[in-house]
């Protein structure tokens, strides 16, 4: 109850849903209301993976992608760069309507793109009013993590925002 009341921000907390919890694999960790935020645009630079949502297999490919990701890799991405913070990113760039091809980025926002190297993704995060949800916490980055975020991800988009009132802003 005491971690619940931290992340409810003051207001009366909600019921919780155990069932939500099991449904979405978010063991250890609470469902909470997203912060509404509008964010400016942010420069971000990190490790690609083209993939694609059909039958799945992003599913598949982006927990693989996090657990191939090297300690030297994120050493490039937090000591060589000029990063605003160091909190990761995973950013999906654009999601294709037609075919469901994107890009998925391990990323850092950064302030600039001096010291990134060819090979790395560089991209834009449009400015938007974006709601800002918390995953878990987990131990590490292995198949905790990904669950993780599958389930915060299968969460938002099965129940939260079909009833949340809000709608995609293409190309954001």
């Amino acid at each position: 109850p005491e971690k619940y009341r931290i992340h409810v921000s003051g207001q009366f907390p909600k019921k919780v849903n155990l069932q939500l919890l099991m449904q979405y694999n978010l063991t250890g960790g609470i469902v909470v209301e997203p912060k509404i935020v509008t964010k400016p645009a942010a420069k971000i630079a990190g490790y690609e993976l083209k993939t694609t949502c059909r039958e799945g297999k992003n599913l598949q490919e982006i927990p693989v992608f996090w657990a191939t990701m090297t300690q030297e890799q994120f050493a490039v991405l937090h000591k060589q760069l000029h990063v605003v913070q160091h909190n990761m990113l995973g950013v999906c760039f654009p999601v294709d309507s037609t075919t469901g091809d994107f890009s998925y980025v391990i990323a850092v926002e950064v302030h600039d793109y001096e010291g990134v190297p060819a090979e790395m993704f560089r991209g834009e995060i449009a400015e938007a009013t974006y709601a800002v949800f918390t995953v878990p916490p987990v131990e590490s980055i292995g198949p905790e993590f990904s669950d993780a975020i599958q389930g915060t991800w299968k969460y938002i988009y099965g129940t939260w925002f079909p009833d949340s009132g809000y709608e995609f802003a293409e190309g954001k």
